[in-house]
């Protein structure tokens, strides 16, 4: 397969302060990609340097070949999605209007939405189950059925490479499964290149096809989920006990918590607060 995005020795962050360094890694057409890391590792950072939010302070990202920071803002958004952990809204706009956003990469100058547009848009609502919410205001929706609007609104935007911030950081356990579920089958199906970040590792090693594991802003290892979700990987990253064994399912690598197994890991540190406190 070609590959849609090469990164080359990256490195970056806020101001003067970098939070990733000499990060390097490929991307193939159709892959399905998780960033997994502890948090201040450099994951919403990475996506931040993926999607033009920020710029590099030192390397190279690549699209198809072009140098990213190179390429028209409005092209690039034809071909490449953003859904952000956080999105926040100024107006109190209804769910149509907002999905319908994503159609303006794909609108000339001054150029109104047309029968297309809307059939496109609302296949998108359809998708994340969120057609009911067509006519309701942004800021009368609960978090979740806002995210899956946000969602709704990337996908009316025909991306070929989808990023996506914890997308379903606030979604009940069913929202999650189909969300989830509906991004496997746009990615098997319609060969939708997707970069997800993902706190929870079962998620990541269920759906993704690739994991990238980051830590204080460095790739440790980049690789197929067995391959990354190991014991000695994780209890090293996240500073706790962990047991590893192969879904029952699925036979992907399932990572179990063992309690009190941070408190063994950070014994030092938990002392010292209680002395302090008591």
């Amino acid at each position: 397969m070609d590959k849609i995005l090469n990164v080359n020795n990256i490195s970056g962050g806020y101001g003067k302060t970098n939070v990733l360094h000499d990060i390097s890694f490929s991307v193939e057409e159709g892959d399905f990609l998780g960033i997994i890391g502890p948090n201040g590792s450099g994951k919403s950072t990475l996506l931040r340097l993926l999607t033009r939010v920020l710029k590099p302070d030192k390397g190279r990202i690549f699209f198809k070949n072009q140098n990213l920071t190179e390429i028209d803002l409005k092209a690039l958004f034809r071909k490449v999605a953003f859904v952000a952990q956080d999105t926040q809204f100024n107006f109190a706009f209804n769910v149509w209007d907002i999905v319908l956003m994503g159609r303006i990469p794909h609108l000339r100058r001054l150029q109104v939405e047309k029968e297309h547009d809307f059939l496109i848009a609302e296949k998108a609502l359809n998708m994340t189950d969120s057609i009911h919410l067509k006519y309701k205001r942004i800021d009368k929706l609960s978090a979740g059925e806002k995210q899956r609007v946000i969602i709704s609104r990337a996908l009316a935007q025909e991306p070929r490479l989808l990023f996506l911030d914890e997308p379903v950081s606030h979604l009940d356990i069913g929202h999650q499964m189909q969300v989830l579920d509906l991004l496997r089958v746009l990615n098997k199906e319609k060969s939708l290149t997707i970069i997800m970040v993902l706190h929870d590792l079962n998620m990541a090693g269920e759906y993704c096809d690739r994991l990238l594991l980051l830590n204080k802003g460095k790739l440790i290892v980049n690789g197929f989920p067995s391959e990354v979700l190991n014991k000695y990987n994780i209890e090293s990253v996240y500073k706790t006990k962990v047991l590893v064994k192969k879904s029952p399912v699925s036979k992907q690598p399932y990572t179990y918590l063992i309690p009190g197994g941070s408190i063994k890991n950070n014994r030092g540190l938990y002392e010292n607060i209680i002395n302090k406190t008591w």
